[in-house]
């Protein structure tokens, strides 16, 4: 049975501050290394649509691109299940008059919505009924291949106006972002709907299924696009850390939990640290759903950037940066010399300079895996394995 959103759904207290994991501030950005065409990612950001004149490598190209980068063989490719229709968040931006739509790289230039050949079907079909809704920064639509929510962006929390009020504020915003809604009738799919985290109608919460465990995603909370090619991520780290039988695994920038926070079923315990406060609430309410003790599971907020050496006890340990890397980290890591050191990585070219700190302390690569989650781009994400280089097998 179809369920329509009710227009009474009161909005929701002040939203979540910004994702400082994967949208980091401008001193963390300068320290990064710079990006270089060929297999950089965006990762929390939308791939550019079809047509707009990115460049387009094979799987095959990617992994060469990374191997030469890294001074190592890739060991394994993951091909996406899907080439086309794979995205799990697009994000429409408003143009004249407010017709939704997607921007060329590096401008303001719209591109039509059918352009995107990327975006999964259903959001595809919802984005194609929408109405004009002038006054938002950006509506972004996301699913977790069952359901939909839409999080509109007002100009106070993006673009020059951050931290202003916008032209329109949010609850004129809320208004006509219901109407929108309504104005589609009956909508399955649709589940609700927020502004800047704020919910403003139904329950904007997505809940993906990662290997067999449902986690929390919330409308602030950062999540991969590609849910098939994420499926096997998540299981290929699971088995690796299985594998090693740990006493306890660290996780640092985890986001909702998604690398490990499915371990805790298989009675592993966990150091889960990620600075973005949603992100810590539905890894934190995911936990309490699914009845883990705190012992077995140690969700804490806090910056992965400025980890240090003592700040947990583990010995096994999982990394899952942002585009600029993670800084320091690695060495810190190495001082307690964990048998083994899992980083995901959706910038090589970051990655790359992480792994001199692993260098120096005695690390090597133990196995590169390259996953398509960006198939017909430019785009991929490497799972980097380290170990002390007298314990190479």
């Amino acid at each position: 049975m179809t369920r329509r959103l009710s227009s009474q759904q009161p909005i929701a207290r002040k939203g979540q501050a910004r994702d400082l994991a994967h949208n980091p501030p401008a001193a963390l950005r300068a320290a990064a290394a710079p990006p270089e065409r060929g297999v950089v990612s965006e990762h929390d950001e939308d791939d550019p649509p079809e047509g707009t004149g990115t460049a387009t490598l094979s799987l095959e190209e990617k992994a060469q691109k990374i191997s030469a980068l890294l001074g190592r063989p890739v060991d394994a490719l993951v091909p996406s299940p899907r080439q086309e229709g794979y995205r799990a968040r697009i994000l429409l931006r408003p143009g004249k008059g407010g017709q939704l739509g997607y921007t060329l790289p590096g401008s303001h230039l719209p591109a039509p919505i059918a352009s995107n050949r990327f975006a999964r079907p259903e959001l595809a079909a919802l984005a194609q009924r929408l109405p004009p809704l002038p006054g938002f920064a950006g509506v972004e639509l996301r699913t977790d291949g069952e359901r939909i929510v839409i999080c509109g962006q007002s100009t106070a929390r993006h673009g020059q106006q951050r931290g202003k009020r916008g032209a329109d504020d949010r609850g004129t915003l809320a208004r006509r972002l219901g109407e929108a809604i309504d104005g589609l009738g009956p909508e399955g799919a649709l589940i609700g709907a927020s502004i800047d985290g704020r919910t403003v109608r139904g329950d904007p919460v997505l809940h993906p299924l990662v290997c067999g465990h449902r986690l929390r995603v919330g409308p602030n909370s950062f999540f991969q696009v590609n849910l098939e090619i994420n499926e096997r991520m998540v299981a290929a780290v699971q088995a690796r850390l299985l594998a090693e039988a740990p006493s306890r695994v660290l996780d640092l920038y985890a986001g909702v939990g998604n690398l490990t926070l499915g371990l805790a079923h298989a009675g592993v315990d966990l150091t889960l640290i990620e600075s973005a406060p949603g992100s810590v609430g539905d890894a934190t309410k995911t936990a309490a759903a699914w009845g883990l003790p705190a012992a077995r599971c140690d969700i804490r907020r806090a910056d992965a950037h400025r980890f240090a050496c003592g700040d947990a006890f583990f010995d096994l340990a999982v990394l899952d940066p942002p585009r600029i890397g993670a800084g320091n980290v690695l060495a810190q890591l190495a001082l307690t010399r964990p048998r083994l050191i899992l980083y995901v990585s959706c910038n090589p070219h970051a990655l790359a300079k992480d792994l001199e700190q692993a260098r120096a302390a005695g690390y090597q690569i133990s196995e590169l895996v390259v996953f398509d989650m960006f198939p017909g781009t430019e785009h991929a994400e490497v799972l980097c394995a380290l170990r002390p280089a007298v314990a190479q097998r």
